[in-house]
């Protein structure tokens, strides 16, 4: 929330480091003494959050080619808990695992699909347990001028 002065609500007040980063020193005003080693400028080492979207985790289905359906099933059984990565990065995993998965078999086509299921509303989830994914961020340079955010969105 946006700081007010008048009322002394919120907290958020990025006018004194945007003036102090960009300071003229025959003025008065906001200086940094000394100067930090950050960089202020868009997409540099100093920005805040402005906003952010989360979503659940996503239901992912997984369909893959197999003559031998018996070996699939010895080898992956239907149930079971799941991690998922994305190029590296845990989605789920450990605490945050898939809490179901399920298998289905097309002889016509030799395929099976798995489909893993997060943890449902119907399933107990204690305030502390419940998860949200970061599915993107926008954020805001306090030290750089609005016309220069908004281009580095």
């Amino acid at each position: 929330m946006p700081y007010n002065i008048t009322n002394n609500v919120g907290w958020w007040f990025p006018d004194p480091i945007q003036q102090a980063v960009n300071s003229n020193p025959n003025q008065g005003g906001y200086r940094f003494n000394p100067a930090p080693q950050y960089d202020f400028g868009v997409k540099g080492d100093f920005g805040a959050i402005a906003r952010l979207m989360i979503s659940q985790q996503p239901t992912i289905s997984l369909t893959f080619n197999t003559s031998n359906y018996a070996a699939y099933q010895r080898t992956f059984q239907q149930n079971s808990y799941w991690g998922v990565s994305i190029l590296g990065i845990p989605i789920a995993g450990g605490s945050q695992s898939y809490y179901q998965s399920t298998s289905s078999y097309n002889s016509q086509s030799s395929t099976v699909t798995v489909t893993m299921t997060p943890v449902g509303a119907t399933t107990p989830v204690t305030a502390t347990d419940q998860l949200a994914n970061v599915v993107g961020a926008e954020i805001n340079w306090p030290g750089a001028s609005a016309s220069a955010n908004r281009a580095g969105i």
